[in-house]
């Protein structure tokens, strides 16, 4: 993703617009193709997006975050201490959706099929 500001200015995305080293430039000076191509931060961006994946390709929800937000990587590493790379760190939170789902799905087994009212008993 890209982010392009009115003036022209083409940064890596929202998040890193006034970031130090993150601007491309400008779209009124040079074409798109070429800001890419030669900036040393979406270079940089690419390795660093490989090393992630292959830390990451062994967590269990992989599949569902692929290595999550580049910026939120890069943060916490700067100011996370005892940050993980082998985790984008949405690990806690979809075992937790997963925990909700599963007690959802035992209580509806339960019932029949149907959810259970929010006082707990099960009506038809």
């Amino acid at each position: 993703m890209i982010t392009l500001e009115p003036n022209g200015d083409v940064s890596p995305c929202d998040k890193y617009v006034g970031d130090a080293g993150s601007h491309y430039g400008s779209l009124m000076k040079t074409d798109l193709a070429e800001l890419l191509a030669y900036s040393a931060h979406n270079q940089a961006a690419k390795r660093e997006e490989q090393e992630a994946f292959n830390k990451m390709r062994q967590c269990r929800w992989f599949s569902l975050c692929n290595g999550g937000c580049p910026h939120d990587r890069v943060i916490n590493r700067r100011h996370v201490a005892g940050y993980q790379d082998n985790c984008c760190g949405t690990g806690k939170l979809l075992a937790t959706i997963e925990g909700c789902l599963n007690k959802e799905r035992r209580a509806t087994s339960k019932t029949g099929g149907n959810p259970p009212s929010p006082s707990g008993s099960t009506s038809s």
